[in-house]
């Protein structure tokens, strides 16, 4: 993944602790999420 388009979000979100990461809001979502480019269209 850390050549992809999701690499630099991903190192930046494994830096951050979890404190952090609640104080502005951020949360890693793994799998499939209404809207996201992960949905496989029927």
């Amino acid at each position: 993944m850390s050549y992809t388009a999701y690499g630099p979000p991903m190192e930046f979100y494994d830096q951050l602790n979890s404190a952090d990461s609640d104080q502005i809001g951020l949360c890693l979502i793994q799998g499939d999420s209404p809207g996201s480019k992960f949905e496989i269209p029927i």
